[in-house]
């Protein structure tokens, strides 16, 4: 899927727009964002979902996605230890065991974005544990889904 494919789409069960990347949101907001993009809904269970990190949500604007505000110096220093540790800790918080993602970066004329791409899975996937997101903790058992552009 290129950048001006994804830019002509709008958020949906299986489509997610992010502005910027913060590392404190790596074990709470974004695990919530990837597991409900793998669960979608009823009408797109067998697709591939997309979470895109440097696009606005009202896709106006890119925001380039440095290395320096990606990456975490001893956690994840590069995409591919990154991919690691997201998948770990997916795994950490769900169950079923979370499968597998794609990332790569896409360049275009105003920067650089992340695309994480994020394959179908064959089960519905719940919380292992109990997750803190933001202000709340989502209980053990939580299945997180996207109905629109809401989750």
């Amino acid at each position: 899927m290129t950048l001006d494919e994804l830019l002509n789409m709008d958020e949906s069960p299986k489509l997610d727009f992010k502005q910027i990347w913060k590392q404190d949101d790596v074990n709470g907001e974004y695990i919530k964002d990837i597991l409900s993009l793998a669960n979608g809904n009823p009408q797109h269970m067998n697709e591939d979902a997309y979470l895109v990190f440097g696009v606005s949500d009202d896709k106006q604007s890119i925001h380039d996605i440095s290395d320096e505000r990606l990456f975490h110096p001893t956690k994840y220093p590069d995409l591919l230890k990154l991919k690691a540790y997201l998948l770990t800790t997916l795994n950490n918080f769900s169950t079923p065991t979370f499968l597998g993602l794609h990332l790569e970066f896409i360049e275009s004329e105003g920067g650089r974005v992340l695309l994480i791409t994020i394959p179908p899975h064959p089960y519905l996937l719940s919380l292992s544990k109990d997750l803190t997101v933001k202000n709340r903790t989502d209980k053990k058992g939580t299945v997180y889904y996207r109905i629109g552009n809401i989750h």
